[in-house]
């Protein structure tokens, strides 16, 4: 991780507007974005406060809002090459393919958030997320404890030879 300040921080994917003077951290890979990342975006109130703000954004119509930003998604990522470097929340740059290895961490896991939370609620959300997603995410996942010391815990406890603490998360 290389951290370092800019008069302009110029990066290739944004438009001019949002270009802008700061100080980028360069990060090498998925791990180093969740760790560097969630260790300033856990607060229970802020992200409870975050997921009503986007379910709001939503509108009347979720699922065509939701297609929408899909859409637009795929047409930006389409614009940008292999292999760039893009900027990200607080500062943080590393490549887009480990970008995107931490939104399917993100769909998997808040997707399941919602079906429990409309299940509470009395509303029945279907969500199936493909397995290669689940396996993507849960190594993505074990990669972060691993690297905060947490290997022999979760290969434990992943093997049936040893539980987790109560509240226990990589994040």
């Amino acid at each position: 991780m290389a951290t370092y300040a800019t008069a302009f921080h110029h990066d290739d994917t944004a438009p001019e507007s949002r270009r802008s003077t700061t100080t980028v951290t360069d990060l090498s890979d998925a791990v180093d974005y969740l760790r560097t990342a969630t260790g300033t975006a856990t607060d229970p109130d802020e992200v409870a406060a975050r997921g009503v703000s986007a379910g709001s954004s939503l509108g009347t119509d979720p699922a065509a809002a939701v297609s929408a930003a899909r859409d637009d998604g795929l047409a930006a990522l389409a614009a940008v090459p292999s292999g760039a470097r893009i900027s990200v929340v607080g500062g943080l740059r590393l490549p887009v393919e480990e970008y995107l290895r931490t939104r399917m961490v993100e769909l998997v896991v808040h997707g399941s958030d919602i079906t429990r939370a409309a299940g509470a609620a009395g509303t029945t959300v279907p969500f199936a997320p493909p397995q290669p997603a689940v396996v993507g995410a849960a190594v993505l996942l074990a990669e972060v404890g691993a690297h905060r010391g947490d290997g022999p815990l979760l290969l434990a406890a992943l093997t049936g030879r040893g539980p987790l603490p109560a509240g226990y998360s990589v994040l």
